[in-house]
């Protein structure tokens, strides 16, 4: 399939997933978590492996499996005087795993490497032990970047340096569509009566901090309590942004099977991949919290694997948009 047919495939899949969204807020989220998501996982993983998770060595994935491990641990293994300590651990651990993917992705000197990590674990004590109100932080790194930043700003990011690389219409097109989508959730919020089942307010539970926390950011009414999250027309609009979000980020990946050829795997591999999907869906099934416990590490560890390629495409938007620039110039 030609990127053109692709960009206009992921156009076509944009529209579809925000139309979705409109209609099924919160239901949407929680199918494509459950069902596009494992196999996502799983399928990327497998990817990443292939090229090496886009790092310098070879070894580094298994420093950031090992804090995919950890957080699951801290998620459901162990016990904190306050919530807000627990918030604290987890956060410190998905800024380590995004710190250490850095130097993985850009440095290959053990001298480079050390001396970036050391920085970055001096920052993280000074935030620590001196900053009296770390919200910001565990907002940014506890909350957001392993799931919004994830799947919409990292998402875009793709999107941009696809764009950039083909130079090609559609590649704009695509881009311009995915934010439109996007932004028009908190721009048109239609006047309809929404009633959240009693299913999806047990199943969304793990996610409620996501609109109460992006509601005060945006500046949008204030949702105080946990019945406001199925009620408030504003935290129905975050709810719909998200699901956007992650349903597009699947159906993204998915869309460029014959352009990155994350299939071309051997059938041993693809049989275990279906085998694992399958236990994962009667998991989710059979209770849709008991999937998230078992399934917390694999999204996890599948976000951090991820990390050295985010950084890898920051910098090679960077270098596409001012070298263009450049040669514009002269």
């Amino acid at each position: 399939m030609s990127t053109q047919k692709v960009d206009l495939l992921n156009i076509g899949l944009m529209l579809f997933s925000c139309v979705l969204a409109y209609f099924l807020p919160f239901e949407l989220f929680l199918f494509s978590y459950a069902v596009l998501g494992p196999l996502h996982y799983l399928t990327e993983i497998i990817w990443l492996h292939k090229k090496e998770y886009f790092s310098k060595t070879r070894y580094d994935f298994l420093i950031l499996g090992a804090l995919a491990v950890l957080i699951y641990f801290l998620g459901y293994h162990s016990h904190f005087e306050t919530p807000r300590q627990h918030m604290m651990w987890s956060s410190s651990v998905v800024y380590l795993a995004f710190m250490f993917a850095f130097a993985f992705a850009l440095f290959s000197k053990i001298l480079h490497r050390f001396l970036f990590i050391l920085g970055a674990c001096l920052l993280l004590l000074i935030i620590d032990r001196k900053v009296p109100d770390p919200n910001s932080f565990i907002r940014l790194f506890g909350l957001f970047l392993p799931t919004l930043i994830h799947v919409f700003v990292f998402t875009g990011m793709f999107i941009l340096v696809g764009a950039l690389k083909s130079k090609s219409v559609t590649g704009i097109a695509s881009l311009i569509v995915f934010l439109s989508c996007g932004a028009s959730f908190f721009v048109f919020i239609p006047n309809v009566s929404y009633q959240a089942s009693e299913y999806v307010k047990n199943s969304y539970q793990g996610f409620y901090m996501i609109n109460i926390e992006l509601s005060r950011i945006l500046g949008l009414t204030e949702i105080k309590t946990i019945p406001e999250v199925y009620s408030s027309p504003y935290s129905i609009a975050i709810a719909r942004f998200v699901s956007f979000a992650y349903t597009y980020h699947y159906l993204n990946w998915f869309s460029k099977t014959s352009v990155i050829k994350w299939h071309k795997v051997p059938k041993l591999q693809l049989f275990t991949v279906v085998g694992i999907w399958i236990i994962a869906l009667i998991t989710y099934g059979i209770n849709y919290n008991i999937g998230l416990q078992a399934l917390y590490a694999l999204s996890f560890l599948h976000v951090f694997l991820e990390f050295p390629l985010n950084h890898q495409s920051f910098i090679q938007a960077g270098n596409l948009i001012f070298r263009n620039k450049i040669t514009t110039s002269v």
